[in-house]
C-alpha cells in the first residue's frame, strides 16, 4: 500500500523561508500557533497573505507560499465620549508608548488615559499587548466572542467645563467634559434649545474659532474651566472654505 505523500506550506518572513508540514484538516489558528513557536510573532499580530497579493489566507493548500507580516496591525481606539482614532500597534509596543503617541497625535493627555481592552484594564505602562495576552489567554478573554476588537480610552478627569452660549437672544448654560467632542456639544445644545442645531444651519463661535470639526475634542478649542462664552450664529451669514 502506497504511503500518502507529505504536504508542505512555506512561510515567508523577513528574509527567511520556513517550510512546514501541512497536516490534514489543519486550521489557520493551528498554523498560527506553530508560527508563534518558531518566530515568536504572537497570533494576534500575524497577518498571513498570499505571496504576491494582499488577500488574507482563509484556507490551507499543499505548496502554498504565505507571507507573514507583523508590522502593520491597526487597532481602533475609542474614547468613552465617542472620539475614534486608528493606530498601528506592534507586539513590542508598550502601553505607555501608545499613550504618548496618542498624546502627540491627538492631544489627549498621557496621564488622562486609562486603557480597557475587552473589559480588561491595560494599566501597566511597562507591559506590551503580548504580556496581557499571555496572562489572560487561558481565560479566553480575548476571543472573538468576547466583544469588538477595539481599545476603550477612559478619561481620568471627570470635571466638566462650564459654557455660556448666546443663542436666539438668550443665554444657555451648559456643562460638558473637555474630552467630549464638538458633535456631542451640538447635540447637547439641540436638546437644550429643543430644536436641531447642526453644521448646515448653525455654527458655534468661540473667540475667533468656528467649532466646525465635529470629531475634534472640545479641549482643543476651549481650555478654561469656567465661564467660556460662545455664540450661535446662522451659517449662511459666513463663507467657510473646507467645510467639515
Amino acid at each position: 500500500m502506497d504511503q500518502k505523500e507529505s504536504q508542505y506550506i512555506y512561510i515567508l518572513y523577513k528574509s527567511a523561508e520556513i517550510k512546514l508540514q501541512l497536516y490534514e484538516e489543519e486550521t489557520i489558528d493551528e498554523l498560527k500557533s506553530i508560527i508563534y513557536d518558531i518566530t515568536n510573532v504572537h497570533p494576534y499580530f500575524q497577518q498571513l497573505s498570499e505571496e504576491y497579493g494582499s488577500n488574507s489566507i482563509t484556507s490551507l493548500q499543499n505548496n502554498m507560499r504565505i507571507r507573514l507580516d507583523n508590522e502593520n496591525h491597526y487597532l481602533k481606539f475609542e474614547t468613552e465620549f465617542g472620539f475614534i482614532l486608528t493606530m498601528r500597534v506592534r507586539q513590542k509596543d508598550k502601553i505607555g508608548d501608545l499613550k504618548k503617541q496618542i498624546e502627540k497625535e491627538y492631544n489627549i493627555d498621557y496621564k488622562e488615559q486609562n486603557f480597557i481592552f475587552k473589559k480588561v484594564k491595560f494599566d501597566d505602562e511597562n507591559k506590551t499587548f503580548v504580556d496581557y495576552f499571555e496572562k489572560y489567554d487561558k481565560k479566553n478573554l480575548f476571543s472573538e466572542e468576547s466583544g469588538e476588537d477595539k481599545m476603550i480610552i477612559k478619561h481620568k478627569t471627570k470635571e466638566n467645563i462650564n459654557l455660556i452660549i448666546y443663542a436666539e437672544n438668550k443665554q444657555e448654560k451648559l456643562s460638558i467634559n473637555p474630552f467630549d467632542t464638538i458633535k456631542n456639544l451640538y447635540d447637547l445644545l439641540s436638546k437644550k434649545l429643543e430644536k436641531e442645531i447642526n453644521l448646515t444651519d448653525n455654527l458655534l463661535v468661540y473667540g475667533n474659532d468656528y467649532l466646525v470639526k465635529k470629531i475634534s475634542l472640545i479641549k482643543n478649542y476651549i481650555k478654561k474651566p469656567d465661564n467660556n462664552f460662545l455664540t450661535l450664529i446662522e451659517s449662511t451669514k459666513i463663507l467657510l472654505l473646507n467645510f467639515i
